[in-house]
This record gives structure tokens, sequence and C-alpha cells, in this order.
């Protein structure tokens, strides 16, 4: 999910500089080494920006054109509607653009649990509370993408009926989301002085 406009950061977070590459390519980076295939960017603000910076990746994009209508709920239909129209997939992991922190041996980790529990949604908890990315089997996909977009995806993942599954990450680092320039000031310090 990268459709965001970054009303808090300022400027588009998705663009913004980190290490080699920017946030948004951090995050792309993470979930290829993770072995997630294909990889599908949902794009809304500053879509032509963003899908500039990805070029050269293997990364599908899809341009939201309600990305700015109530939460990200438009952008998970938005790309729910683009997997269903190519391969016919088991499931997809929901990841957002703005967590660089993300690792590739929790995404593994997640991948782990989905092929042990291919039809119950898995989600990443650390705390006891639940975290993103998380894993939407393609039996819930009729019913996302019937939400009204004024809606919200928990409608759905919050069913207290719905089969789910869990992942136990012990560092929240992997969740931190990059929202404030303060937010990501300090996280760019941070891994600096981790390669430094």
């Amino acid at each position: 999910m990268a459709a965001g406009a970054s009303r808090r950061m300022g400027r588009p977070k998705q663009l913004l500089p980190l290490g080699t590459g920017t946030i948004l390519t951090t995050v792309v980076d993470t979930l290829l080494a993770a072995g997630c295939t294909p990889v599908v960017c949902v794009l809304g603000a500053s879509g032509t920006q963003v899908a500039a910076a990805l070029t050269g990746l293997l990364v599908e994009t899809v341009y939201n054109p309600d990305w700015d209508t109530g939460e990200m709920l438009s952008s998970v239909q938005c790309g729910l509607r683009h997997l269903s129209r190519t391969d016919i997939h088991p499931g997809c992991l929901v990841a957002l653009g703005d967590q660089p922190g993300l690792t590739p041996a929790t995404v593994r980790a997640l991948i782990g649990t989905v092929a042990n529990n291919p039809d119950r949604t898995v989600f990443c908890s650390h705390g006891m509370r639940r975290q993103h990315p998380i894993y939407l089997p393609v039996s819930l996909w009729p019913r996302i993408c019937e939400l009204p977009v004024s809606s919200t995806l928990r409608v759905v993942t919050g069913d207290p009926q719905l089969p789910v599954a869990y992942v136990n990450v012990d560092s929240f680092n992997d969740f931190r989301d990059l929202d404030t320039p303060e937010q990501y000031d300090s996280y760019r310090a941070q891994t600096m002085s981790d390669t430094g």
C-alpha cells in the first residue's frame, strides 16, 4: 500500500531517502528478498513520481483513483481486483509502504505460517496486537471488495468468526510507521548508527 498523501509528513514519504533507496523501495526489497511474487504497489497521491522511483524493480503498479476516499480500504480493494484479473492466487499479503523496518525474516515467518494455514487470515502480532503485513486468503476477497469505500478492512478482519492464525514477532521495529518528520529523522538516524 503506497497511495497515501503523507499529510503528516508534509511531503511524499514513499520517496524519502533511506539507505541506498527510499522508504518504499526498502519495503519492496524486503518483500522480494522474502520470496513474495508478484509484488503489487497500489499508488495514489504522487503516483507518477512513486512509479518512477520503482523503475527497475520487479514490481507491478496499479493506480487507485479513489485513494483519497475513506481509509486504506479502497487501495486494498484496488490491489485485490488487480490480482483477480491476472493469475490465480491463493491469497495475498497486505504490507504497508511506510514500514521500512520490516525484515525478510518476519515476512518468511508469515509465509511459513500461511503454508500451514492456507485458508486462514494470518496476522503478524507484537505485544498481543495485530500488525501488518497480514495475509488475506482469496476466499475473503469478494467480501472485502463488496465493502463501501467508506468502510474499513477491519469490518472483515475483525469478524470474531473469522478463522485466524498469528505470527508472533518480538521486535516492534518491524511495524514502526513513519508518519511524521520526527519519526523519519529518528528512524533514519537509528539505521545510520546501526550500519555505521
